[in-house]
């Protein structure tokens, strides 16, 4: 199983790289870079989970510090590839059960298969996640739930850190499951999602902690439906304030 509880706290499920980043520059450098970075986090973080969903591309905790990493952007081709795996997840697993997909995100694992973490509303519309294993046989695509658990039954989702991008997050339940979504943008992209089923079919007091809580809820500016235009007036100002700063002479 893709899976691991512990009562002595978060096991890492699924193993990662570390990649070597170049140490930080200094003085205004820095402070510029910073902002930018600030910047294209923001509209990174927006573009992936309006636009490029579970394919799309985080700006690490080491470029917040000067040096750039990451996957690339997400492209047409990784959206479409996205609904069309949400369509037949719907299709072979869900619907049979009388449910409805509702979010997917892929998690990454050791393991040679793949696997994704959903959120489904089952016929006495009650919220469940699970995760799927993704299998090819022969021409046929196949998936098998291998865990599965209620939201009611969810105390917390901890975003492991607020302040980097990073695509790490644990969900507590009677123990602690720990997971890597493919992005960060994902990883938000799915809190949001829980984060609105919660309002929608239970109310409960659902934690979200080590997130940026701007990202989540559904009536910020950042995931409402004029928000896309305030997000490019704030990256318009940034990206001003940035201009006339390289253009100031140095003391």
């Amino acid at each position: 199983m893709p899976a691991r509880g512990s009562s002595q706290g978060a096991r890492s499920v699924c193993h990662t790289l570390g990649a070597n980043v170049p140490p930080p520059r200094s003085g205004l450098a820095a402070e510029s870079q910073g902002w930018a970075l600030s910047v294209a986090d923001a509209l990174g973080r927006r573009l992936g989970s309006w636009r490029f969903g579970w394919g799309s591309s985080r700006v690490s905790a080491g470029a917040r510090s000067g040096a750039a990493k990451g996957r690339s952007p997400g492209s047409a081709a990784a959206t479409d590839m996205s609904s069309l795996v949400k369509e037949d997840l719907q299709k072979k697993l869900f619907h049979p059960q009388g449910q409805r997909l509702q979010e997917f995100i892929e998690i990454e694992c050791s393991a040679p298969d793949r696997f994704y973490l959903c959120a489904a509303v089952t016929k006495g519309e009650e919220v469940e996640i699970s995760v799927v294993k993704h299998l090819r046989i022969g021409l046929d695509e196949k998936y098998d739930i291998t865990e599965r658990w209620f939201l009611k039954d969810l105390e917390m989702i901890d975003g492991k850190e607020a302040d980097t991008d990073n695509p790490y997050f644990d969900m507590h339940f009677e123990k602690i499951y720990s997971w890597e979504a493919y992005s960060c943008a994902s990883k938000y992209a799915f809190a949001r999602t829980l984060n609105k089923l919660n309002y929608m079919y239970l109310k409960k007091d659902l934690k979200f902690v080590n997130f940026d809580i701007a990202y989540i809820n559904d009536d910020s500016i950042w995931s409402s439906n004029n928000g896309d235009c305030l997000v490019l007036m704030r990256i318009c100002f940034y990206a001003s304030n940035l201009l006339c700063l390289s253009l100031c002479p140095m003391p």
